[in-house]
């Protein structure tokens, strides 16, 4: 069933492949992955990076925070708690 090339890409638009002049691209979807530390000398607990990523950030042992391993699926957020931070503790791990 041939379809007409409107209704193509329509269909194609979320697809990593796309077709140009009769020629299929793969597109990759390049993310940045961020990693972040928190310097436990620092760290007060006060929570404000653990309350506002929790995705990124948890509470150890100590009440301190800490990062975790998991993806940073919201870069600006992770920011914010890095900018935010009332001792400085949180830093990107280049």
């Amino acid at each position: 069933m041939l379809l007409e090339p409107q209704k193509q890409e329509t269909l194609i638009e979320h697809h990593p492949l796309r077709l140009y002049n009769n020629v299929v691209f793969h597109l990759e979807e390049k993310t940045m992955a961020k990693k972040v530390k928190v310097n436990q000398d620092v760290c007060i607990g006060c929570g404000l990076c653990v309350g506002s990523v929790p995705s990124v950030f948890e509470f150890g042992d100590d009440g301190k925070a800490t990062a975790t391993a998991g993806p940073v699926t919201d870069e600006a957020a992770v920011d914010d708690a890095i900018a935010n931070c009332p001792v400085g503790a949180i830093s990107e791990d280049k």
